[in-house]
């Protein structure tokens, strides 16, 4: 697999995950409690709550960040260095996808739990 079918399969694969996880928010709605837990401690305790809106603003600003990688969005400033996501595009759309593997788990307990 070179790596222009790679990354089709990576954005295929991101956009689902946050196609499935509006899906399971819009089904779990009114199952949400209106206070949820937004932050666990290192003891494993809910140390911050907000209301459930805040997961479709959390939701809504991963989708931008989806849309930018999407039409391959690059970052113009000399402070961000894409040396390495050019020499190494393997790394970036790993790395990439597994963030958005992390958030959408993050988005799927907060819903169902």
């Amino acid at each position: 697999m070179n790596t222009h079918q790679l990354k089709l399969t990576f954005k295929y694969l991101t956009w689902t995950m946050l196609i499935i996880v509006g899906m399971i928010m819009i089904i779990q709605w009114t199952a949400i409690p209106d206070i949820i837990g937004i932050h666990i401690n290192l003891s494993g305790n809910i140390d911050r709550y907000d209301s459930k809106v805040s997961i479709i603003v959390i939701w809504f600003i991963v989708v931008i960040i989806q849309l930018l990688y999407t039409f391959d969005y690059r970052l113009k400033s000399g402070g961000f260095n894409t040396d390495i996501f050019k020499k190494y595009p393997l790394f970036y759309h790993t790395i990439y996808f597994i963030c958005i593997i992390c958030i959408s788990s993050f988005f799927i307990v907060r819903i169902l739990c």
